[in-house]
């Protein structure tokens, strides 16, 4: 699993779903529902889900009523699983895993892979063998939901690209590779590197990438 200094849950969505609380504990799921329930709150880009969302999402089959009492209940149910899980309502139509409580893989790895670009020769494939550690069992293997089965396709693909990464860098790559985060120990060198830092900055911010 990710490992992080501060106090947080750590949900693993990469190989079987795996959920950590802030002891150290793993914590098991009793509901195969509730478990598509964390999953599909912790890989939304925007925290704050529309409760009619979820309940499309999880119950595609049934109408809007019955979609939301099924909700309801999963999230209770979930919640006594998780005591202590921060997941929180806002107000009758949201629902929200608090993101500053949690540390999610999935999360993670979306973040980082805007460096992939930058990067060329040994720390590309440093980057992608690291990357392989953690996604390399596949995204929700459990999941068949479409919404899941998606995602678990894109990140085939790219574990297929980084694969190639890899390949062409020969053996012996050292996966200790980091840019100003938790990804590895030893700090990529910056100086001299004017151009490149500011071609990432300038994909950084690119809202439409």
């Amino acid at each position: 699993m990710l490992d992080s200094d501060e106090q947080t849950w750590k949900i693993n969505l990469f190989g079987p779903l795996a959920i950590r609380d802030p002891d150290g504990k793993t914590r098991p799921l009793t509901s195969r529902k509730g478990a598509e329930l964390l999953a599909f709150l912790a890989m939304r880009r925007t925290p704050s889900v529309d409760r009619d969302v979820i309940g499309e999402a999880l119950w595609p089959e049934a109408d809007m009523v019955t979609a939301r009492n099924r909700l309801r209940a999963t999230l209770s149910h979930l919640k006594r699983d998780l005591e202590g899980i921060p997941i929180v309502t806002a107000g009758k139509r949201y629902v929200e895993l608090s993101r500053k409580d949690v540390v999610v893989d999935y999360e993670v790895c979306e973040r980082r892979l805007k460096w992939r670009r930058a990067l060329v020769g040994a720390n590309r494939a440093g980057f992608a063998k690291q990357f392989l550690e953690i996604t390399g069992e596949g995204l929700l293997r459990d999941v068949q939901a479409p919404w899941a089965v998606y995602e678990r396709d894109r990140y085939a693909a790219l574990n297929r690209d980084l694969e190639l990464d890899l390949a062409e860098a020969g053996a012996n790559i050292d996966a200790r590779f980091s840019v100003d985060d938790e990804l590895g120990g030893v700090c990529v060198p910056r100086v001299g590197r004017a151009a490149e830092l500011e071609q990432v900055n300038a994909w950084l911010g690119d809202l439409s990438v």
